[in-house]
């Protein structure tokens, strides 16, 4: 295995993202991760650069520390996605992108091409390669 200041986000990264309207339901963001076996969805923000917002397992699950689940059928993916993001660039070594995650409390960050989405680098992506 390359060592982790030779290896690039974009080497690592997972990638195409899987993504959720900002008006779609809790719920509905809860059944996607479900049926796609992941645990974030990025979300599409229109008017925003770059735009992108992200809703995550957790974030769904604090909301069920406080309400019972029929509320996830009324609130909305917008209003309890993470914004702005912190992303990395596609040829950021893997040393740095840990390093920034880890100061940021992170646990995924967004991959970028300049402006554009590439992919999303997690720390299941950093166990699954040092794992094998």
């Amino acid at each position: 295995m390359k060592s982790f200041t030779s290896m690039t986000a974009a080497e690592v990264m997972t990638s195409p993202c899987l993504f959720v309207p900002s008006g779609e339901t809790l719920r509905g963001a809860a059944q996607l991760m479900n049926e796609k076996r992941c645990h974030s969805l990025m979300v599409a923000i229109d008017g925003k650069s770059p735009g992108l917002g992200i809703i995550t397992c957790k974030d769904i699950v604090q909301v069920l520390a406080d309400e019972e689940a029929d509320v996830l059928d009324e609130l909305l993916v917008g209003d309890y996605m993470t914004t702005p993001l912190v992303t990395v660039q596609k040829d950021m070594a893997l040393d740095q992108c840990i390093g920034l995650m880890r100061m940021t409390g992170t646990r995924r960050v967004p991959v970028m091409d300049g402006s554009k989405l590439l992919g999303l680098l997690s720390f299941t992506d950093l166990l699954k390669l040092v794992s094998q």
